[in-house]
């Protein structure tokens, strides 16, 4: 059961002045929509452990042994910072031209994507996922 306790201003709560959340013969909208929203948020931040940095829908191996194996090793950030380092192997699409160049990256094998702190890895690994690859999520290049 969940319990709630409204907290009055310079106050100390105290578990024994707390009411159930849901009270029966009451109007419980308020408490439904807090526990919706709380319900919601623990989906959203399941699902987004399922695409966090090794994470993956392609497997949940380490990304050395993917690539070691013939997965495609892929840069999506842009082409100056590629220039300054990159993972040996990696191809770079930047991702504000993935979806243009899509039919460049191999769909018979693995994707493991990267950038520099793993935000435009997520957009580049949703964007292939929607195109049917199956995905290995790095994240950050520092994750290698």
């Amino acid at each position: 059961m969940f319990w709630i306790h409204e907290v009055k201003q310079n106050e100390i709560p105290f578990a024994s002045d707390a009411r159930p959340l849901l009270q029966p013969g009451r109007n419980n909208f308020k408490a439904h929509l807090i526990l919706l929203l709380s319900l919601a948020l623990a989906g959203c931040h399941l699902g987004h452990h399922q695409s966090n940095p090794g994470q993956s829908s392609a497997s949940s191996q380490d990304p050395h042994v993917l690539v070691a194996q013939g997965a495609t090793l892929l840069d999506v950030r842009t082409p100056e910072e590629y220039q300054e380092k990159h993972i040996e192997g990696a191809i770079l699409i930047p991702v504000q031209e993935l979806e243009k160049r899509i039919d460049e990256i191999p769909k018979d094998r693995p994707v493991v994507v990267y950038c520099r702190s793993g935000a435009r890895a997520h957009r580049a690994a949703l964007i292939l996922q929607k195109h049917g690859y199956q995905v290995f999520e790095l994240g950050a290049m520092s994750n290698w």
